[in-house]
């Protein structure tokens, strides 16, 4: 699979570096022919087939499994003998891929943008509410988005924790009074179109996976149950009520206002999704 990824190293055209092509250019030094590193592409490569692999997954009988409705799977597991976490998700939303890139992209609360590098890669920070008597979190996010319009039809994003450093003044105040949690490698979430539903209506699936270490020795059944039981569903909830309320084609709606104002990232994207086919095994 090459890996014709526009992300934050291969905005500007696609890039192919598969095994031949790789040989092909090792005699020009560790940077590759026109600049391109295919070392780090490789690398990349290999990320982004692992990423897929988990995602496309569902969890096994190791794995906790709850379902919501008709349109929320949930996968939970922890690592044994381990602070870390593997949290699952498989969403259905009765809106275009459009629509969650543009929620995603356009957030202004928290969770925040620290750093912008290009419309494929970003910084953000996010304060999370923890119930009592735990401290509320801290996460800082590398997020890359990676177009598989070309492979996979599918839009993929990766995101893992960095250093957070208490004193920068883009951070909330609350920063010193939370506990950081380590979203690790691996992390990412993948939007895929669906048939349209009877009425027409577009619909996508988001497969998610979160592997996280929150750094608490022991974590009681009663917060793992909150987070499956009230937090994910509230969370879609809240999730469904945005998109519902900001793309119904009212005037004043905030994101579409935003989409209009950005079409250097929202045409490239409705380009881009012209490739995305539906997903029949997703969507059966």
């Amino acid at each position: 699979m090459p890996l014709r990824s526009r992300g934050p190293s291969s905005a500007a055209s696609a890039i192919s570096c598969d095994s031949s092509d790789y040989q092909s250019v090792t005699s020009l030094g560790p940077a590759s022919a026109a600049g391109v590193d295919c070392d780090a592409v490789l690398a990349q490569e290999r990320e982004v087939a692992e990423a897929l692999e988990m995602l496309a997954a569902d969890g096994d009988s190791a794995w906790r499994h709850l379902q919501y409705k008709d349109v929320l799977s949930l996968w939970y597991r922890q690592v044994p003998h381990s602070s870390r976490h593997h949290l699952k998700m498989k969403v259905e939303v009765a809106h275009p891929i459009k629509h969650l890139v543009a929620m995603m992209h356009e957030m202004c609360m928290e969770p925040m943008v620290v750093e912008r590098a290009s419309i494929f890669e970003a910084r953000v920070y996010t304060g999370q509410w923890i119930p009592s008597p735990f401290k509320d979190a801290n996460i800082l996010l590398n997020v890359r988005a990676f177009d598989l319009a070309d492979e996979h039809s599918s839009l993929l994003v990766l995101f893992e924790s960095e250093d957070l450093d208490v004193s920068d003044p883009r951070l909330p105040t609350a920063v010193s009074q939370r506990r950081t949690i380590d979203v690790l490698p691996g992390s990412g979430i993948r939007l895929q179109a669906l048939p349209a539903g009877p009425d027409g209506i577009p619909r996508s699936l988001a497969d998610i996976h979160l592997d996280f270490d929150p750094h608490f020795p022991y974590v009681p059944s009663v917060l793992v149950s909150f987070l499956l039981r009230v937090l994910c569903p509230y969370l879609y909830n809240v999730i469904i009520k945005v998109l519902d309320s900001q793309f119904s084609g009212d005037q004043g709606c905030m994101y579409e206002e935003r989409v209009a104002s950005r079409p250097d990232l929202y045409k490239y994207l409705d380009r881009r999704l012209q490739g995305f086919q539906p997903s029949p095994a997703a969507g059966a």
